[in-house]
């Protein structure tokens, strides 16, 4: 099950599994108002560079599996069970997504 609700300046998918929230995703900042970011103030617009430098001890970069000027950020937790991508295109940040693995790992992810 999945949703798509809109505030704070950006679209927000969520995943559900088995009756809890196993994953976020915010695909697009709207224009004219404050993007959404995590707490270290990475967001959609970012670049690759931005995200590196924050998360650079935890950190794997991999394919984007369909834009191939893009990459998965691979954010790792403490906690092996859960965690966050960032996908880019062209060095910006697209979308990014946190959540619940195997949910996280989702390339389709939610519609």
């Amino acid at each position: 099950m999945s949703g798509a609700p809109r505030g704070l300046g950006a679209t927000f998918f969520y995943m559900i599994n088995e009756g809890r929230l196993a994953r976020i995703d915010v695909r697009h900042a709207a224009v004219d108002l404050t993007p959404t970011v995590t707490t270290e103030g990475v967001g959609v617009g970012s670049t690759e560079e931005d995200v590196l430098k924050i998360y650079a001890k935890n950190i794997t970069i991999e394919p984007h599996k369909y834009d191939e000027n893009g990459h998965n950020l691979v954010v790792h937790s403490t906690d092996p069970t859960r965690g966050m991508i960032f996908e880019t295109s062209q060095g910006k940040v697209t979308s990014f997504r946190a959540g619940l693995y195997p949910a996280l790992g989702f390339v389709e992810g939610c519609a």
